[in-house]
């Protein structure tokens, strides 16, 4: 999927910084279960998150699973603390995908929250 990503056209590319600590939940959540680990987003029709080790990507579950945006490009190499934000790249697939970007960062931590 990863490579998929990378090579998908996009209408845009941010580098940002993902919360430490919702970036240590998933994390956490990953190792205790199976990867990737999928989950619809609740109140969103047809829209689901997968989430890896190596990305985490909003998809259309009805249109091929088509991306609608992903985080990728963690910067952890290296890392040394727990509470320092996580640079990563943010790819937009469609015209319409920053409007889902905070819905979906608040279902991710419902998510791994429980």
């Amino acid at each position: 999927m990863l490579s998929k990503l990378k090579r998908l056209p996009r209408f845009q590319t941010e580098h940002i910084q993902l919360d430490a600590s919702l970036f240590n939940q998933v994390r956490l959540k990953l190792i205790r279960l199976k990867k990737p680990y999928r989950f619809a987003i609740r109140g969103l029709d047809n829209i689901e998150v997968i989430l890896d080790e190596e990305y985490w990507v909003c998809l259309d579950s009805t249109v091929n699973d088509n991306p609608i945006f992903a985080w990728i490009d963690f910067q952890i190499k290296n890392r040394d603390n727990l509470h320092i934000p996580i640079h990563c790249k943010l790819f937009y697939f469609h015209a319409s995908a920053d409007a889902l970007v905070q819905p979906a960062t608040r279902a991710i931590l419902d998510e791994v929250s429980v």
